[in-house]
């Protein structure tokens, strides 16, 4: 399989491809939780009525699924691993942030490694909004911060439990690497497009079509990457400051 195709190189079991991970057991937990991996809410409950008029029931439990996942995989070895790496791409990457601390207790004995994959954001408050901007209706959940508060709500999210005391106000913020990332003890390493097209199109709402892209676009991209360029930084230094032995931080 084309693992590198969506970011998924860290499953590639080719020695040319991958050759210094390609030996290891790697495990994918699909995604299925349409909650960032962080919900707690493993009981039905309902959500609202759809356009009909009739209730739709549902359930957010990403977290009780990745920790049931892990005790499955103890029974096959995980349990006496030396080191281990818990990696994520867009939503699984935003995921193994409010996870690697909690992972790295459950596995006192290794070293666990974190790996955010396209998963390093903040809030999507200043939305495009020139010619051509994508419809809302179209796009993925709203990142903006006064959505994250109903997202918490909803989802009741398990989330880094260091950074939830530094914001007892606003525990929402706490999911998302950008405010969380400085809490964060285990190891990790960040790979992050300047530029990320799931973000600036479905959540930000530039235009998909390129040839749409005028001068007022061009700007809001300019300015994503300056932003998303001092964050990255920001991370680096302070992840090389409290992570054990020295954490690197590759943005890409």
């Amino acid at each position: 399989s084309d693992w590198g195709r969506y970011g998924w190189w860290m499953l590639d079991d080719r020695e040319a491809t991958n050759p210094d991970l390609w030996g290891w057991n790697h495990i994918l937990v699909p995604y299925c939780s349409q909650d960032l991996w962080s919900g707690q809410r493993y009981k039905e409950f309902v959500l609202g009525n759809s356009s009909a008029g009739v209730p739709v029931s549902t359930r957010f439990a990403g977290h009780h699924i990745l920790e049931a996942a892990l005790e499955a995989l103890n029974a096959r070895g995980l349990a006496n691993a030396s080191r281990i790496v818990l990696a994520g791409n867009s939503a699984g990457g935003i995921g193994m942030w409010m996870h690697l601390d909690w992972a790295q207790a459950r596995y006192p004995a290794a070293e666990v490694t974190g790996l955010s994959i396209a998963g390093f954001y903040g809030y999507a408050n200043a939305k495009y909004a020139g010619p051509d901007a994508a419809d809302e209706k179209t796009g993925l959940t709203d990142f903006s911060e006064a959505a994250f508060q109903n997202i918490f709500a909803t989802y009741k999210p398990f989330i880094d439990q260091d950074c939830a005391a530094a914001h007892t106000d606003d525990p929402w913020a706490c999911m998302l690497a950008n405010f969380s990332h400085q809490f964060v003890s285990a190891r990790s390493f960040i790979v992050e497009s300047q530029t990320d097209q799931a973000v600036l199109q479905w959540h930000d709402r530039i235009p998909g079509n390129m040839s749409l892209w005028g001068a007022e676009v061009r700007t809001y991209l300019a300015e994503w990457h300056r932003n998303m360029s001092a964050a990255l930084l920001v991370a680096r230094k302070q992840k090389r400051r409290i992570a054990r032995g020295g954490a690197d931080i590759a943005g890409g």
